[in-house]
């Protein structure tokens, strides 16, 4: 069996690509529910508070969101916040 990665590699993610990429999923997923037919304007504009609020909560609090993480591919158990 062919493995994907031959030689293990450890991939490091900012603290702002980790922000943006929380922030741009709660965007998708905010887009993904207005757009679903039949959901009012009252549904999602619920929809967009409680995510901006989860959002706003996650990338504010303490640990690996403001200092990083190392991603260690294929070993993702030894992966860990800089």
């Amino acid at each position: 069996m062919k493995r994907a990665f031959t030689h293990w590699t450890t991939i490091h993610l900012a603290a702002w690509e980790l922000r943006t990429f929380f922030s741009v999923g709660g965007a998708v997923a905010v887009g993904f529910i207005c757009a679903t037919p039949g959901v009012g304007a009252g549904l999602c504009g619920i929809a967009g508070a409680i995510v901006t609020f989860l959002v706003g909560v996650t990338n504010g609090a303490p640990g690996c969101i403001q200092r990083g993480y190392y991603l260690s591919v294929p070993d993702f158990k030894n992966s860990h916040c800089a």
